[in-house]
């Protein structure tokens, strides 16, 4: 029984790559490729792959919110990170989310290979540069505690969208005296005490994502997106 894989990845000659060894495959199926966030959720939820290599920088929702969409909506579905970002962090969130494989890009294909086929087993599959980044970071005293909880990233994903602590804690039904509270051990934890830095970096990380899972109140739609200067 062959392995359907899907490609996400905004790069046309890394997919045609990735396409070509693939097919070579003859247990490996190559369900189609898709080049943005909203692309790979269509993809996906049509072909519903065994496999998906999901590269993070993508157009439009990043490769984390897609990998949080479809961890929830496809559990059978794996997923394997093919990305160039080694920051520990960022591996820790991706881990957080529960991805089944993550391979640095500059590993051999037999890597991304080999962890195709121990994720579609029900396996995981770490490269060896980010399994060496999460070691490096599980050896710092204060590791565990870098890593936000779900309340902190929550509020941070709200926050990256432009609501003030007031409208957050309307949407999660806690007091804005709250909201700051989680606000200022989430700049703790990241070293980062700039209001527009902090709101940035959740972008880059894919936690304004976040937004789209809570429901507005009392209408139980997704919380309107505020658009920011």
């Amino acid at each position: 029984m062959s392995i359907k894989v899907a490609i996400i990845e905004d790069e046309t000659m890394v997919a045609d790559m990735l396409k070509a060894w693939f097919s070579r495959r003859p247990d490996l199926q190559v369900v189609g490729c898709a080049a943005d966030g909203a692309a790979a959720l269509a993809l996906c939820r049509q072909q519903q792959p065994d496999v998906a290599t999901l590269d993070i920088q993508l157009p439009g929702i990043n490769g984390l919110a897609v990998a949080d969409l479809l961890l929830q909506e496809l559990p059978a579905t794996k997923i394997v990170i093919l990305s160039g970002r080694q920051d520990p962090y960022f591996i820790a969130r991706a881990k957080q989310l529960g991805v089944h494989g993550y391979v640095d890009k500059m590993s051999p294909l037999t890597h991304l290979e080999k962890a195709v086929r121990a994720v579609a087993a029900g396996g995981q599959f770490f490269s060896g540069a980010v399994q060496q980044a999460l070691n490096d970071q599980y050896r710092q005293p204060d590791a565990f505690n870098k890593i936000l909880t779900p309340r902190e990233r929550d509020i941070l994903g709200l926050i990256a969208t432009g609501l003030s602590d007031h409208e957050v804690g309307a949407q999660l039904k806690i007091s804005p005296e709250t909201v700051g509270t989680h606000r200022r051990n989430a700049s703790r934890k990241l070293n980062i005490f700039n209001d527009r830095k902090l709101m940035q970096y959740a972008r880059e990380q894919g936690l304004d994502f976040s937004v789209n899972q809570l429901p507005a109140k009392g209408t139980g739609q997704p919380a309107h997106r505020k658009k920011t200067t």
